[in-house]
């Protein structure tokens, strides 16, 4: 029996559903008042398109949620002095003015396990940095 034998038969669409119900319960938070952020005029499926064409993937199962958020975005970002892998981490909500957004630069979830979860070296992105982001795809951010 092939690994793609065995993984055709794992109950995926249970899980994740189970984890989507879960997430808002267990695994939530208030949205962070404090960050700068920027405001995009397009609605989610326009924002995940273009972030998408340039290499940002949606992360929304796999991070604490913040109240109010339709979309999780990440992509790598580069390595810190000490070689630790990094990835930006962006986030929106709804406003009445569109999508708002934040972020912050983080070690990788994947590949920097530990500083990920103990949020060594986290840094808010300045609206500065986030505007330059919401630019490289082609929209243009309100900051």
């Amino acid at each position: 029996m092939s690994i793609l034998d065995i993984l055709q038969h794992l109950p995926f669409r249970r899980w994740k559903a189970t984890r989507d119900a879960l997430r808002p319960v267990i695994a939530s938070t208030d949205w962070p008042e404090a960050p700068d952020h920027v405001t995009i005029d397009a609605d989610v499926e326009t924002i995940e398109a273009a972030f998408r064409d340039v290499h940002w993937e949606d992360t929304s199962g796999f991070s604490i949620e913040y109240d109010g958020e339709v979309l999780n975005l990440r992509r790598p970002a580069g390595r810190r002095d000490d070689g630790t892998p990094l990835e930006d981490h962006l986030r929106f909500r709804n406003t009445e003015d569109g999508l708002e957004g934040n972020g912050h630069r983080e070690p990788s979830r994947l590949e920097a396990k530990t500083q990920h979860v103990d949020e060594d070296g986290l840094a808010w992105l300045s609206t500065q940095q986030l505007a330059a982001l919401v630019e490289e795809t082609g929209l243009e951010p309100d900051v």
